[in-house]
């Protein structure tokens, strides 16, 4: 029905970014956290030509790592794990990885696995944790529609009232976290069921999306709604971190 409605205001309109995918490498007893910056930074052609000696397979394809960067994780002061947080700054590297067609995962943990040592290394600390990321965020989808409103009810005017209605509640959920909940759960109704019949991952399509969703610090709505009196319309977008 909403697809109906969807295709009278021309339909959905959808755009992705490149399939790339992250891992991580956690560098701990690092002594100087900015010199460790500087070296990765000197170091970031020798670094991405080491990864992709354990990805030949994506490299013959077209894909393979395309970046190396680091930041530091300062230790915990505040929040609900402030007191069992210790150890002083990591430093985190995020090995960025074209996937090709693949999801990407094993790929991606077979060159973190590969490159740790190196990147200890050259930090002057020791490696731990070598895993990608499921926030998938430099790898998102979006789709976009609008909905006229004399497709929501007998007359434009009547539909820009339901069309209202519907933003209305939006509004809340992008207020409200306890409303944002069900209304993301609401959307990764659909999602997940893509996911799953077309044999991807959906636990880790959303981890990824509920993260995304409180990127700012504050749990939020996955999708915005907004009225285009201009087009006389009811216009939505979602965009989601999408590794599939």
């Amino acid at each position: 029905h909403l697809a109906r409605l969807a295709a009278d205001g021309g339909g959905f309109t959808t755009s992705a970014d490149p399939p790339f995918l992250v891992g991580q490498v956690q560098i701990l007893d690092v002594p100087d956290p900015a010199g460790a910056l500087r070296a990765l930074l000197d170091n970031h052609a020798v670094l991405i030509d080491g990864a992709n000696a354990f990805c030949p397979g994506l490299v013959e394809r077209g894909g393979g790592v395309v970046d190396v960067r680091a930041r530091v994780l300062p230790a915990l002061t505040d929040g609900p794990h402030a007191d069992l947080d210790g150890g002083g700054d990591m430093l985190v590297v995020h090995v960025v990885v074209h996937t090709c067609d693949a999801m990407g995962a094993n790929a991606v943990n077979t060159v973190v696995e590969g490159v740790a040592p190196a990147l200890a290394t050259l930090c002057g600390g020791r490696a731990r944790l070598r895993i990608l990321t499921n926030l998938a965020d430099e790898r998102k989808a979006r789709a976009q529609m609008m909905i006229p409103y004399s497709s929501l009810a007998e007359d434009a005017a009547l539909g820009r009232e339901v069309a209202l209605g519907m933003v209305e509640a939006y509004r809340f959920a992008a207020r409200d976290p306890y409303r944002a909940c069900t209304h993301n759960k609401g959307i990764m109704n659909g999602v997940d069921a893509v996911a799953v019949a077309t044999g991807n991952d959906w636990r880790a399509i959303e981890a990824g999306a509920h993260a995304w969703a409180a990127r700012s610090g504050r749990y939020t709505s996955l999708s915005r709604f907004w009225l285009d009196d201009p087009a006389q319309a009811l216009r939505a977008a979602i965009e989601l971190p999408m590794a599939i």
